[in-house]
């Protein structure tokens, strides 16, 4: 009798103990729910196809992309090259789950917020302000994507050039 008393008791306390931290977390996900991190993601991964769209055009305009793989516009196996391409950007801009960021945020929030700081963030968000700032945040996300998308396709337009030429150079002096 008493294995089974001190067994239930173990049982209530461990309980009393972990509902604050369950409690927590449900705070933590609705704080993440109104901060719009969701949102953020989806449209990260919206802006990375769009700008990867824009490289995939660029890439295959090039002239090179003929000579490498003999195959050019309007060509026999010119549409299949295209589709590889889509795909490659599509696997490739697949970097991070909505579940994997929101883990991130949910791990950054529960070890350095306090539950009354949660509560007090939530009812922010919560507020005609804290949706203002919400709307504002992933309206200014969605430039900054637009921003790094072009940049980075124009870098590596620029580091491709440079790394062809440096590899020509160098099957040139090596007589190949």
């Amino acid at each position: 009798m008493f294995g089974k008393e001190l067994k239930m008791r173990l049982v209530i306390i461990f309980s009393l103990l972990l509902m604050p931290l369950l409690v927590k977390a449900d705070e933590i996900d609705r704080l993440i729910k109104l901060t719009g991190i969701n949102e953020m993601i989806k449209k990260s991964y919206s802006e990375c196809l769009a700008g990867s769209s824009q490289l995939l055009s660029d890439e295959l305009k090039l002239e090179d992309q003929s000579k490498i793989f003999g195959i050019g516009p309007g060509q026999k196996g010119w549409d299949e090259l295209k589709s590889i391409y889509k795909e490659f950007y599509s696997v490739a801009c697949k970097f991070l789950s909505v579940e994997e960021a929101k883990k991130i945020w949910r791990n950054s929030y529960k070890n350095n917020l306090s539950k009354s700081e949660i509560n007090k963030l939530i009812k922010f968000y919560s507020s005609p302000l804290g949706k203002k700032v919400v709307n504002l945040d992933l309206q200014a996300n969605a430039k900054l994507q637009e921003a790094i998308s072009k940049r980075y396709a124009m870098q590596a337009y620029k580091a491709q050039r440079i790394f062809e030429q440096r590899i020509y150079s160098l099957k040139k002096r090596l007589g190949k």
